[in-house]
């Protein structure tokens, strides 16, 4: 009898410690999930610059690596759709599309520009910047341009994410530019965004550490 008691207690204690180890377990995965949840609401909200659209001289619109067949990637779209519609509502009278070959052999501002086209904008109304490798080179290259040509302000679309980095990019050059982000494809997931965010915070503190951001 008193080892069936015994025996008894020891696969409850069993029971028991094995019952916590999992409570343990999942509190640590929804402590987990949560604290990766409300890391990428808080960057969202500290690394997006969203400006209203005024009239202006050009909108710049930054590129994104194509697919591997050279066709638009979905952010890229969304970048370009954006731009379109700036350009459809009026609030400048050309694009100039901006990226090199980075992450495969097509050019970034040709793939953009050919889609912007296959859209409906007139080739009159498309520049292109074919030699920006990086956010940095985006904002020098679009500033050589805007000032050959004489302007000075732009409207810059890029990804929501991207906006703060290259606001701290074009800060350094004498033009005025509102920053209007283009929406994420509705599939991207939240593990995307969460990517997105520590990248760009990482970017960031990269482009800081080469003294490479005018401010932040």
């Amino acid at each position: 009898m008193k080892q069936r008691l015994q025996s008894l207690k020891t696969t409850l204690k069993s029971s028991f410690i094995a019952q916590n180890k999992a409570i343990k377990g999942i509190a640590a995965a929804l402590f987990l999930s949560l604290s990766l949840y409300l890391f990428t609401w808080s960057g969202e909200h500290l690394l997006i610059v969203a400006d209203s659209p005024e009239k202006a001289d050009v909108i710049v619109v930054l590129g994104y690596p194509a697919d591997a067949d050279g066709s638009p990637n979905p952010l890229m779209r969304r970048r370009v759709d954006k731009g379109i519609e700036l350009f459809q509502q009026g609030y400048a009278p050309r694009i100039l599309f901006s990226g090199a070959a980075v992450q495969n052999k097509f050019v970034e501002a040709e793939v953009m520009a050919a889609y912007a086209r296959d859209l409906g904008l007139p080739t009159e109304a498309v520049l292109l910047d074919k030699q920006a490798k990086n956010t940095y080179e985006n904002a020098w290259y679009s500033w050589s341009i805007m000032s050959n040509h004489g302007w000075n302000k732009a409207l810059v679309v890029t990804t929501p994410y991207h906006t703060q980095r290259v606001a701290s990019c074009f800060s350094e050059y004498p033009v005025e530019i509102h920053l209007i982000p283009a929406s994420l494809p509705p599939d991207y997931s939240w593990f995307y965004k969460l990517y997105r965010v520590m990248y760009e915070y990482a970017a960031i503190t990269y482009y800081a550490l080469k003294g490479l951001l005018c401010r932040c």
